[in-house]
């Protein structure tokens, strides 16, 4: 289990270096582009997710846990560099902080919400076959 917490620590960094490099282009309001790292997000998430749960072996009952050490580090680690921002994201204005800061919330929640998945479903179709009883 490791594994998904080294790998999420990976992501963050990549995901830092973007956002640092590219953050007030793609964090620019009212642009398309802002839309876009909003949905180009989903699939980005949905790709990782199966990779990570692939390379880490994690069973289905396994990943809401897998899921959570992904996500972890980052959520931690965006902590400090938030607080931070006019040093790790120099480009970014406070505007545009904003919408980081939601854009960060929405990556996270997909990420655990896509490691919950597997029990949503199992629940939802055992409560569909006891209900067709």
């Amino acid at each position: 289990m490791p594994l998904f917490a080294v790998i999420g620590f990976v992501v963050w960094l990549a995901a830092t270096a973007v956002f640092r490099l590219w953050g007030a282009e793609l964090l620019a309001p009212h642009t398309p582009l802002l839309w876009a790292t909003f949905i180009g997000v989903v699939p980005v998430v949905a790709l990782l997710l199966k990779l990570s749960f692939a390379w880490g072996k994690a069973a289905p009952a396994e990943r809401p846990l897998a899921a959570l050490l992904l996500a972890l580090p980052g959520m931690l680690l965006d902590i400090v560099s938030t607080s931070f921002h006019t040093l790790v994201f120099p480009a970014i204005s406070l505007s545009g902080l904003y919408l980081f800061s939601a854009w960060l919330l929405w990556a996270y929640s997909l990420i655990l919400l896509g490691g919950m998945l597997p029990a949503i479903r199992a629940k939802f179709r055992l409560s569909l076959k006891h209900n067709a009883r």
